[in-house]
């Protein structure tokens, strides 16, 4: 059990939560990409396997000020989403389908991500940890835009999804 007394604990727990979440998402984005029938929206998780490799730079980075505890802490909501997202990612038949999956996955854990990122900086800012707050405003930001760029590759794809369906009951 971790032991948080101070705000300078929950903040540390959180860092290595927010660690080991984008240390997951790291190790399946390139699967998703593969599983993309869309050429455009693979590329975009390529993209955001990049991303997350340099979030996780900066996560070390700042961790590298403080003492591990050497407590394991596992991020059980990164877990949860995506063993969910294996689970309706391998029933999807169609492929289209599969892609809408995929981007929902993506934005489930782009909200994931920018709560975590939020809760952290608004600690490091309460703490006076400025280095510590520009690093996570900025991987904060960069959340924010994959979530956007999510949510555009969303609504091209029900709206497809849509069409398609339309056609097929007017055949």
């Amino acid at each position: 059990m971790i032991k948080l007394e101070l705000l300078e604990d929950l903040y540390v727990d959180r860092l290595y939560k927010l660690r080991d979440a984008e240390a997951q998402l790291a190790r399946v984005l390139l699967k998703f990409a593969q599983n993309a029938e869309s050429d455009e929206l693979a590329k975009c998780f390529e993209i955001h396997f990049g991303t997350t490799q340099t979030h996780l730079d900066r996560l070390e980075a700042i961790l590298g000020r403080y003492s591990d505890p050497l407590t394991p802490r596992t991020s059980k909501g990164m877990r949860g989403i995506l063993a969910e997202a294996k689970i309706l990612i391998a029933g999807a038949v169609d492929r289209g389908l599969r892609d809408e999956l995929l981007v929902a996955t993506g934005e489930t854990i782009a909200h994931y991500e920018i709560a975590g990122y939020s809760i952290a900086l608004t600690f490091a800012r309460a703490l006076h940890f400025h280095s510590d707050a520009e690093l996570l405003r900025r991987t904060l930001a960069d959340e924010r835009s994959v979530e956007r760029e999510l949510a555009r590759f969303a609504q091209a794809l029900a709206a497809e999804a849509v069409d398609d369906q339309d056609k097929a009951v007017s055949e």
